[in-house]
């Protein structure tokens, strides 16, 4: 569906009126991104769900700049969504998606089945344990589930990082060892996208990321920041 001129310039005048931005935002995205969030059933969206302005810029990401291997931390809509953005363009790319929480493994996992969308993500269940690569001995995805289950000469293009859950203080760095498992697994050009980082923790996350690895996040909006090196095109909506 597009967006007629009419609408967008009711929605630029919101934004520059300085009224409740962020729903602006999500408000566009969604009339941008609708046909890939059209499910044989509901899917619940909750606070821990990516926005739509960030999983729209996600999309424009792997479109324009052809990101062919994704791997995303912490499954949902943005799941479905990405899957079936290879469905719907005939993309031969790769997206792995990594699961802590069984309960909502096997619920994303049935979806995935009931709309025919086996063929383009590999969900993999991983649960949390003690690692060296975190920060304040903060649980993460266990690197043995992953290495047994992600090819280890496989190059991503295009990383997520809106898991494992980081709401409590005392696990508010838990999203920090993405980087350090990542690093030596990334394509020549890639982008990184960070969650949440309206948080105290991915604030210090994001701090520590750009330090450590002389890495310069960009906001995308209020809550998502990423990270592109190499030739870009400019994918926010």
């Amino acid at each position: 569906m597009s967006i007629s001129s009419d609408v967008k310039n009711i929605l630029k005048a919101s934004i520059y009126q300085g009224k409740d931005k962020a729903r602006i935002e999500d408000l566009t995205a969604y009339l941008l991104i609708q046909d890939l969030l059209k499910f044989t059933e509901y899917f619940p969206i909750t606070s821990s769900s990516l926005r739509f302005h960030t999983l729209a810029t996600v999309l424009n990401d792997i479109i324009m700049n052809k990101r062919e291997s994704i791997l995303e931390f912490g499954a949902g809509i943005s799941t479905l969504a990405i899957a079936n953005l290879f469905k719907k363009n005939s993309l031969n790319y790769s997206l792995i998606s990594v699961e802590d929480d069984m309960n909502w493994f096997n619920y994303v996992k049935s979806c995935i089945s009931k709309n025919n969308l086996q063929e383009h993500v590999n969900l993999i269940y991983a649960p949390l344990e003690k690692t060296n690569l975190a920060l304040e001995n903060n649980p993460w995805y266990s690197v043995k589930s992953l290495s047994e289950k992600i090819n280890n000469d496989l190059k991503f293009s295009l990383a997520i990082v809106d898991g494992p859950g980081a709401w409590k203080p005392e696990i508010r760095l838990s999203r920090y060892t993405a980087l350090p498992y990542l690093i030596n697994k990334l394509a020549e050009n890639f982008s990184i996208y960070l969650d949440d980082i309206n948080r105290k923790g991915e604030k210090q996350v994001l701090s520590l990321w750009q330090k450590k690895y002389t890495m310069k996040f960009e906001k995308i909006n209020d809550t998502s920041a990423v990270f592109i090196k190499g030739k870009k095109l400019n994918t926010i909506p």
